[in-house]
């Protein structure tokens, strides 16, 4: 019995010492001086919104402390609030969200995820955005331009950097442009649209100059099958500047007009 006790006070004197030791550990890390930042930028392929150096100074200028004179970054790691610095990288608008850690040596460890712009937006005014997966609004950046399509027209109402589609026209497209950036074809097929103020959508592909008549985003999916139907089963075996206006607004069919006026004005393919 007794050797059994002994047993076990030695257990919890180790452990105790472990603890003790482990948190000298914590407070050693903590009073060290921040001495450099790693930086990992996680994004999808061609999406090139911030580099490195440039997010490397954006944190620089959050952790400085210049009431110090030190060649390191001069907030010790104790001193580097960890939320707070996560909450100011989100608040860039290419920024969907971050996570900053502390390691030995006083290495701060930040993760980065930037934004997909999917869409490109400009109002009435000019003013350009691009728009991400989530609908959230992101400035034009100085660096770096993606090849998304372009939407015009009554979209956009007295946007702000950081909101999402608010209008009823923005909200009802969202979807549509989801669905068109994660298709291979149409997101390499389709170059413009317009909407006008009844939320009616005028399509300008990539190739040819035929015009896309789609009416509005209802059955968005329905129509795009039936266009991609066109595409394949009559665009391709008559070339692409057969037609000079397609429209799938009605419901089960493409409306096509020939541009030669010698031909029959009106061709319908179901």
């Amino acid at each position: 019995m007794k050797v059994r006790i002994l047993k076990y006070i030695m257990i919890l004197a180790i452990l105790s010492g472990l603890l003790v030791l482990w948190g000298f550990s914590i407070q050693y890390k903590m009073r060290q001086a921040c001495q450099d930042i790693r930086v990992e930028i996680i994004q999808e392929e061609g999406n090139y919104f911030i580099g490195i150096e440039r997010l490397r100074a954006h944190l620089r200028s959050i952790i400085y402390d210049e009431t110090k004179d030190s060649r390191v970054l001069a907030k010790t790691m104790g001193e580097i609030n960890l939320i707070e610095v996560e909450s100011l990288l989100e608040a860039n608008p290419f920024i969907q969200n971050a996570e900053v850690y502390r390691r030995n040596g006083g290495i701060l460890e930040v993760k980065v995820q930037l934004r997909k712009a999917i869409a490109r937006m400009m109002n009435i005014r000019g003013e350009s955005f691009f728009v991400d997966s989530e609908g959230k609004l992101m400035p034009l950046s100085p660096d770096y331009t993606p090849n998304v399509l372009l939407i015009s027209g009554k979209v956009l109402e007295s946007p702000s950097i950081g909101d999402t589609l608010r209008t009823e026209n923005g909200k009802a497209l969202l979807p549509m442009l989801q669905y068109i950036h994660q298709d291979e074809f149409f997101r390499a097929q389709i170059s413009e649209m317009v909407m006008d103020r009844d939320g009616n959508l005028t399509i300008y592909p990539e190739t040819g100059s035929i015009l896309i008549d789609f009416g509005t985003t209802a059955r968005y999916k329905e129509k795009l099958e039936n266009l991609m139907l066109f595409y394949r089963q009559v665009l391709n075996r008559t070339g692409w500047d057969r037609y000079k206006k397609v429209s799938v607004r009605y419901k089960g069919q493409v409306v096509a007009e020939k541009r030669n006026p010698y031909d029959p004005d009106i061709s319908e393919f179901e």
